[in-house]
């Protein structure tokens, strides 16, 4: 079954495959969402932290409760999450 990135966009079940094991220890990893709140710009990618998270690259827009969602995959040994946009 194919899968759905934080855009909406498909993922093919053998692309999800090569990302389901961890980068660090090879293990498997479990697939989940992350969910974050942002009622105004929704989610970013910034290069480092600022104070009031100024600039940066958009990534997902909030919905209508302010809430922004990544499907992705989290090795919980490692501690490293796996997302896709």
């Amino acid at each position: 079954m194919a899968g759905r990135a934080g855009g909406g966009q498909p993922v093919a079940d053998s692309h999800r495959e090569d990302i389901s094991r961890c980068p660090r220890c090879g293990h498997r990893m479990e697939t989940g969402v992350l969910a974050a709140e942002s009622l105004v710009g929704g989610a970013k990618w910034m290069r480092k932290r600022s104070r009031l998270a100024i600039g940066g690259e958009g990534l997902a827009s909030p919905d209508t409760w302010g809430n922004v969602y990544f499907d992705g995959f989290r090795c919980r040994s490692c501690r490293v999450l796996v997302l896709e946009y």
